[in-house]
């Protein structure tokens, strides 16, 4: 069993390293949500490169990557004279979670009608390309530049999230269901 089970983790990291481009946020929050959080929920910086490296994630990629998650809200650090230590935010605890039960939660079989639409209003061009990778994480499909739809996905939930998380709190969102008006 323990040889099959090796097996299978060194396929699933092999599979990862030939990606292209590698994905190093992605692994990083990964790593912090299913292994670092369940023990105690920070690491530091060299740790984290040394658990990165395997996959083939060097120096450099993970502390680049480490600062881009910080700087949007999935990290935060803490500095002790030469010692860098990151954990989830409590954004990014949210966050993972959010597509821990969207990866793992069966599916729901029966479809309400129910529609979230957003609206981006104009802005920079690199505001609104955040604006539509969050939202493509999240699910949504794009419409049109401006526009994106998501079926089932919870407005309140939105809405709390948009306080916190800046680019979001741009967007207009508007929920229609059967029978029901845009609330």
């Amino acid at each position: 069993m323990a040889k099959n089970t090796y097996t299978s983790a060194a396929e699933l990291v092999a599979r990862f390293r030939r990606q292209r481009p590698l994905r190093g946020g992605s692994l990083i929050v990964t790593l912090f949500g299913d292994a670092i959080m369940p023990r105690g929920g920070a690491v530091a910086l060299g740790s984290l490169i040394d658990l990165a490296a395997p996959f083939g994630l060097n120096e450099r990629l993970v502390r680049t990557a480490t600062s881009r998650l910080a700087q949007d809200g999935w990290l935060e650090g803490r500095r002790e004279g030469k010692l860098s230590e990151y954990r989830l935010s409590k954004n990014g605890r949210e966050r993972f979670a959010e597509a821990t039960k969207r990866i793992y939660s069966e599916p729901d079989t029966q479809w309400s009608g129910r529609w979230t639409l957003i609206v981006v209003p104009p802005m920079r061009a690199v505001e609104r390309r955040a604006i539509r990778d969050e939202l493509v994480w999240r699910g949504f499909g794009e419409i049109s530049a401006t526009v994106f739809a998501h079926p089932e996905f919870d407005l309140r939930t939105l809405r709390s999230q948009r306080r916190s998380a800046g680019s979001l709190s741009k967007v207009i969102a508007f929920a229609h269901s059967p029978g029901m008006g845009s609330r």
